[in-house]
């Protein structure tokens, strides 16, 4: 798992360095692949379009949980 790399490259991670590995696949499935066509630009494309996803989502969760804004936008 990607948490179990970051404890393996870092020895004390920060919470910024977990959450973030942690959110990498946020909802990935409410941006199907599939939903694009094959080949090396469109894939570029879904995971841009995914990523902006996965960061609005973890934005909403991290304040949700009382993270400050600040960090949050980090």
């Amino acid at each position: 798992s990607m948490s179990a790399w970051v404890a393996r490259l870092v020895p004390a991670p920060s919470d910024h360095l977990r959450l973030a590995a942690l959110c990498q696949h946020l909802e990935r499935w409410v941006l199907p692949r599939s939903d694009y066509p094959a080949g090396k630009e469109a894939y570029f494309k879904w995971r841009v379009e995914a990523r902006k996803l996965q960061t609005l989502k973890t934005v909403q969760v991290l304040l949700h949980a009382g993270y400050p804004k600040l960090d949050c936008q980090r």
